[in-house]
């Protein structure tokens, strides 16, 4: 081969591994900003609860008397203010069979239940829920704790 064949083979090879090194830079960087982006985003929707979640709530003042079942269950933070009840009867006559009701931490009058054949989870939120008394009432059904 003659000297200018090997010089214009050597010039040919030297740019393409400087585009290919350029490249897989480039390939690299954008792997590099995918995964951080896809992993921000599953991080982030892990963390979007901010603690326990219900159906309904139950809150010691300031609740509705009407209140109204989120099909899904949300934290306290993202529950609409309908969906903050002002009793355990308010909160079992819009909860549906299966459904959690949790109770905001607080102290509470006296709480009634009438007897259905639906069940619902009515859980404290903490230690510090309490309730001045609770009556059930009702021809048949039952309570467990």
């Amino acid at each position: 081969m003659s000297r200018h064949v090997k010089r214009l083979l050597h010039k040919s090879k030297k740019p393409v591994a400087h585009i290919s090194k350029r490249f897989s830079s480039v390939y690299t960087l954008v792997f590099i900003a995918l995964f951080a982006g896809v992993g921000t985003y599953v991080i982030m929707n892990s963390f979007a609860a901010t603690g326990p979640t219900a159906n309904l709530w139950i809150v010691p003042s300031g609740g509705t008397g009407s209140c109204v079942r989120q099909a899904t269950q949300v934290d306290y933070s993202s529950a609409p203010a309908n969906a903050k009840c002002s009793s355990m009867a308010a909160a079992d006559s819009a909860a549906q069979s299966g459904d959690t009701v949790r109770f905001i931490a607080g102290t509470y009058g006296s709480q009634s239940l009438i007897a259905t054949s639906k069940t619902v989870s009515f859980i404290g939120t903490g230690s510090d829920t309490i309730l001045a008394s609770l009556n059930f009432g009702g021809a048949s059904g039952g309570c467990t704790s």
